[in-house]
């Protein structure tokens, strides 16, 4: 988060979900809310979140 408040943008600290179809709306509303444009996250959440975001523009 530190990073994020250097460079300049604002941290939007959120949990994957549990399994890979579940609280999708919850990360629409994240999306949609603070108009993100990009996220950092780990290898292993990324390759298990692509297909379920790809499906959603928004996240995608």
């Amino acid at each position: 988060m530190f990073g994020c408040l250097y460079a300049g943008v604002i941290a939007v600290p959120a949990y994957p979900p549990p399994r890979r179809s579940q609280n999708l709306s919850r990360w629409l509303a994240y999306a949609s809310d603070a108009e993100a444009r990009f996220a950092l996250t780990t290898t292993s959440v990324m390759t298990e979140l692509t297909s379920p975001f790809a499906q959603h523009p928004a996240l995608a």
